[in-house]
């Protein structure tokens, strides 16, 4: 058997899991869980991941302290929630139930619910993964599954195991045998997948020494994307910075920058790398600010065609295109109107003439909507310009100093209005 874990690790985090506030905290957590609180909300945990004889029960041996079963992959044909808590027994026991998947009929359920077993003794625990096979229904007989979505659960406590909760799935498989269709293989792979996938998880992939690091399918796809955004963030974290110097060399990089991509953003020049755009990109625009802008004034001027007069003049051999009878006004009628203004805006005009101020007059009637149209332009403006800030920010430094930078610049801004208001 292999050395326990436990024994190994520094003091310093052995004090960590070990201590009551951790172990509660897990205990809750593996509750949610229990309870089917993962089905709608994302809770924290660590998947053991890797390919088909990869190593992960000899892993899983060294956590445990138990001998996990590996003849024909006894415990790869399902995920398995191995719950390990330190307490004060002379023999580890071990627990072991069966938590039916969502897919289950709710007969189906009742009866895999009801699976319970105990032992302190670790020869029995191959007959019990052999029995909870038989509840799943992969006997292994002609016709039955090979692959279950269904959760086992198996909780071990021992005076030497360390306080933690580990999820075991089935090993990845691209090639079908004799034992396992095409089908199981993305069966398998969408259930490993779909744990990556939930954001709480932290992946301990397991892989062989005989294949090379690029090629083992539990590196490619989410986990290479997940290497590349920690090595982001890790980038935008920058060095080390203890000295004020040092966080003032920091503060200068991230000023240079922005000011650089800001300034681009405003010309139009996207040949930095943050410009980047592939077909159905979501956010180009929240990126590209000068082209964003001027998607806007283009819907801004269409707006003002359709919409910036508060008549639509209607000839008399035409009709209206507005349906609203309000916002429209036959050209004789109109004209009427503008007689009276005529007559309204008299001074000292000699007889037969107009005072020159009734075009302005009509002209202000007119442009009654040019107002709220155009404080909707300098609203979506600035909202752009706001959206295209963050992302450079957010491009260009950590959560924690964007943050930082962020409220630093909403207080200067809010002393500032202080100030307007005061001199006023």
């Amino acid at each position: 058997m292999a050395m326990d874990l436990a024994e190994n690790i520094s003091h310093k985090t052995s004090g960590l899991i070990q201590s009551s506030n951790h172990r509660d905290l897990l205990d809750i957590v593996d509750t949610l869980r229990n309870s089917g609180v993962s089905h709608y909300v994302d809770l924290p945990q660590i998947i053991v991941c890797g390919s088909q004889s990869s190593g992960k029960s000899s892993t899983l041996e060294s956590l445990s302290g138990i001998a996990f079963p590996t003849a024909e992959g006894l415990c790869t044909r399902f995920a398995t929630e191995l719950i390990l808590r330190r307490g004060e027994t002379d023999k580890p026991e071990i627990k072991v139930q069966i938590q039916p998947a969502a897919g289950r009929t709710g007969e189906e359920r009742i009866r895999l619910a009801a699976f319970s077993a105990e032992t302190s003794d670790q020869n029995d625990f191959a007959k019990i993964i052999e029995s909870a096979k038989e509840a799943m229904s992969l006997s292994g007989r002609e016709g039955s599954k090979i692959f279950s979505t269904d959760v086992l659960r198996i909780e071990s406590t021992s005076p030497t195991a360390p306080n933690i909760t580990l999820v075991d799935l089935p090993g990845l498989f691209g090639a079908s045998d004799k034992n396992q269709s095409d089908d199981d293989a993305t069966l398998v792979q969408e259930l490993v997948v779909g744990y990556m996938r939930q954001r709480r998880s932290i992946i301990l992939a397991v892989v062989t020494a005989d294949n090379p690091f690029a090629n083992q399918p539990v590196t490619k796809s989410d986990v290479q994307s997940g290497i590349k955004d920690c090595r982001r963030k890790l980038t935008r974290l920058g060095r080390a910075r203890s000295t004020k110097r040092e966080k003032h060399t920091y503060l200068q990089r991230i000023s240079s920058q922005l000011s650089k991509l800001i300034r681009a953003g405003i010309d139009g020049v996207y040949a930095d790398k943050f410009y980047e755009s592939y077909p159905g990109q979501a956010d180009a625009f929240d990126r590209r600010l000068r082209a964003h802008v001027q998607w806007i004034l283009s819907e801004y001027a269409d707006k003002m065609r359709e919409d910036g007069h508060s008549l639509e003049i209607v000839e008399e051999d035409e009709d209206p295109v507005r349906e609203i009878s309000s916002k429209y006004i036959m050209r004789v009628d109109y004209l009427e109107i503008v007689s009276d203004l005529m007559v309204e805006c008299r001074g000292r005009e000699l007889p037969g003439t107009f005072n020159p101020m009734v075009v302005g007059d009509m002209f202000s009637r007119q442009c009654k909507p040019w107002e709220p149209i155009t404080q909707n332009l300098v609203e979506r403006i600035h909202d752009a310009a706001t959206t295209t800030f963050n992302k450079v920010v957010s491009e260009i430094c950590d959560q924690n100093t964007r943050s930082r930078l962020m409220r630093l610049h909403m207080e200067w801004k809010s002393c500032e209005a202080v100030v307007y208001v005061v001199a006023q």
